[in-house]
């Protein structure tokens, strides 16, 4: 996606670990960073406006804007009609599928639509039961020490009205149970031979009695269950049905979301609705997952739940999971399956815990051992990666396709050549044809600079080739593709983008670009975005025109994360990964959608594509190039979805970063009504 293609959790004072107090030293040192960051900060803030007013002006000296002068004016006296007699009208987006999907009352319309089972639903599971080539055993262990009884008693009531039947629920006590909660439990024991009491003597940890559980089950699957939460009525089947089809897995996760009960009437609220296996996103967020269900063998050989992890001991036994499985061993199931209850106290040690059990994980990572784990900047209960550089820092070549537009130009090679903190780097500008006098005369002062080479092409305008051609004649070990409309906010960006392009695994690096306006232009991309021809579409931007300092649905606009595409805007990439795959289509895709069908073939090869929001720029979109506003351009464009549709159509359909209960009709982190995902069990009766 070049320049014209398309191509939360609540903030938190975050928690000193270990509750240490500080020293006047630190207090100093804490005042100098926050100082540095609020000049950065009025920095940002100063560039930020002068590209509003940039933007102002050009739409103001625009032929379309003078022309539909007239159209305006009575569009907003309707408009004003409209507020005067309809006083509560709202807008569209706020409704329907483009309504938050942290809207609590369209949360509810969801749950309503997609997330209620009827009576044929429930009998059509039941058949698709006896059709599983496997039906293992699940083990539930529920910790129960100072249990309140009546939300156990629902706890317990959930387990035992699943659709699927062949579970065991272990109920791990102590030998400081009290007497009432001993007899409960004896009492709930007789009355189903699948649930058994476990005894846990001398366990006097959270890890020390969810070990004594798993010891003590029998199931080839076991999850947790806390004594105060909820299993939704189908969660066994959904595992059980996953596992069949995926017989390779050892550990799946699935979505959650919480309740609480008002004045005698439960509502469920705030939905995590994630997406598929992360190993970024996991260590950046506070997250860690409610519904786990782990192979057994697989928690031998780990050893269990590790002691000393109070508040973080299911993120830190998942961490270890993925290191010892990869990937490719983790399964997501995108239905909310556990739900959990509001009111519920954290241990007071868990930030100090996360930090811990995400530093020791990072630390046995490739080219984490110099990686530093810090406090997220933004204040929220999550942490940010800084992953190291080697000395000296790899050559970087960036690439600039550029025509006239002398001052577009000019912001962006100063802010790369004197405002970015990274001194090994060469700039390619590649000139399409430029003929105004003041940017003839600026490419010569640039050429001029031994850091900057200018390479011409006259030929029709196709961005794909532009960049190849440059790529061809680049000397740096990192190539960085940079539109003349970026212009740096600070200086760091750089070294974060690179920082995380040497990583293995890694294939393209993408940036946070905002517009002029002080909104989000990319976030990362979304396959399948949009509508085309009747069908799905083909790409487009997460959290497009979201407020700057808005955090996102769960923090995703704040964290570093996978991606399936990062735009052609700025995106960083490992010169031979670039090579291996061959550039950019410059036969198919001359302009749109080029960077999209790169960052999929480098993921078809196994690389992830990542998104991280601690390099900042701002990004006037498609200033140069213009809009897709003439009938040779409409064509082309078209042309050029339709060869998306046709090479990548069943990969646009599903994007695992980007969870299937979400719709893909607005940019909004909405809810899809109705759902999109087919329900496994009308899928089988279907067959």
């Amino acid at each position: 996606m070049r320049q014209a293609s398309t191509r939360a959790a609540p903030e938190t004072t975050p928690k000193r670990p270990g509750g240490t107090t500080s020293t006047p030293e630190c207090d100093i040192e804490s005042l100098r960073a926050a100082l540095a960051r609020s000049r950065v900060e009025q920095r940002r803030l100063a560039l930020l406006a002068e590209a509003a007013l940039r933007e102002r002006d050009l739409i103001a000296r625009s032929t379309i804007w003078r022309a539909t002068y007239p159209l305006r004016v009575a569009l907003d006296g309707i408009a004003r009609l409209l507020r005067r007699w309809r006083p509560g009208i709202r807008d569209a987006a706020q409704e329907g599928h483009h309504a938050p999907a942290t809207d609590t009352a369209q949360y509810a319309r969801w749950i309503a639509a997609c997330d209620t089972l009827s009576d044929e639903d429930k009998a059509l599971i039941v058949a698709h039961l006896q059709q599983l080539r496997h039906r293992p055993l699940l083990s539930i262990v529920m910790p129960v020490q100072d249990a309140a009884e009546a939300q156990l008693s629902e706890a317990i009531g959930s387990v035992r009205n699943q659709l699927y039947p062949h579970w065991e629920l272990c109920l791990v006590e102590e030998d400081t149970t009290p007497p009432a909660l001993r007899s409960f439990l004896l009492s709930i024991t007789a009355t189903d031979p699948r649930i058994r009491c476990v005894g846990a003597t001398g366990a006097r940890s959270f890890a020390a009695r969810v070990n004594s559980g798993v010891q003590a089950a029998h199931g080839e699957f076991v999850t947790l269950l806390q004594p105060h939460d909820l299993l939704s009525e189908r969660a066994l089947y959904e595992a059980a049905v996953a596992l069949d089809a995926h017989p390779g897995v050892n550990l799946i996760f699935s979505d959650e979301d919480w309740f609480e009960d008002i004045a005698g009437s439960r509502q469920r609220r705030d939905p995590a609705f994630r997406p598929d296996w992360d190993p970024d996103l996991i260590l950046g967020q506070d997250a860690a997952f409610a519904f786990v269900f782990w192979r057994r063998s697989l928690l031998g050989c780990l050893g269990g739940m590790r002691e000393g992890f109070e508040g973080s001991e299911v993120q830190d036994l998942v961490l270890r999971s993925a290191a010892e499985i990869g990937g490719e061993g983790i399964h997501h199931l995108p239905a909310v399956l556990y739900h959990r209850r509001l009111g519920q106290p954290a241990p007071a040690v868990a930030a100090a815990s996360r930090h811990r059990a995400i530093a020791e994980h990072v630390h046995h990572l490739p080219r984490g051992s110099g990686a530093a784990v810090l406090p997220h900047p933004r204040g929220i209960e999550g942490q940010r990666i800084r992953w190291p550089l080697p000395d000296p820092l790899p050559k970087v070549s960036i690439i600039i396709p550029t025509r006239d537009r002398a001052e577009l130009l000019e912001r962006a090679t100063a802010g790369v050549l004197a405002r970015t903190d990274y001194d090994a780097l060469e700039v390619l500008i590649v000139d399409n044809g430029s003929t105004r006098p003041e940017a003839l005369q600026l490419l010569t002062r640039l050429d001029a600079d031994p850091r900057v080479r200018v390479l011409r092409s006259d030929a029709p305008f196709n961005y794909s080739a532009l960049n190849n051609m440059a790529a061809r004649q680049a000397q740096g070990e990192i190539l960085l593709l940079l539109n003349n409309d970026i212009d740096v906010l600070d200086g760091g960006w750089l070294r974060e983008m690179v920082s995380h392009a040497l990583r293995p695994d890694v294939g393209t690096v993408g940036a946070r670009l905002l517009y002029g306006n002080g909104t989000v232009q990319h976030a990362g991309v979304v396959l399948g975005m949009g509508s085309f021809e009747g069908g799905g579409g083909v790409a487009g931007h997460f959290a497009l025109h979201e407020p700057a300092e808005a955090l996102g649905y769960c923090a995703l606009s704040v964290l570093t994360r996978t991606v399936s595409a990062n735009t052609g805007a700025c995106l960083a990439v490992r010169r031979e990964l670039y090579d291996v795959v061959g550039g950019l289509d410059e036969a198919n895709l001359p302009v749109a959608f080029n960077d999209v069908d790169f960052c999929l073939r480098l993921r078809e090869r196994g690389y992830r594509n990542v998104w991280t929001p601690f390099a900042e720029l701002l990004h006037l979109e498609s200033a140069s190039r213009g809009n897709e506003d003439t009938p040779e351009k409409r064509a082309r464009a078209t042309a050029e979805a339709r060869y998306m549709r046709a090479r990548w159509g069943e990969i646009l359909d599903e994007d695992p970063y980007y969870n299937t209960n979400f719709s893909r009709l607005s940019h909004t982190v909405s809810l899809a009504i109705p759902a999109r995902r087919l329900a496994p069990w009308r899928l089988a009766s279907a067959e």
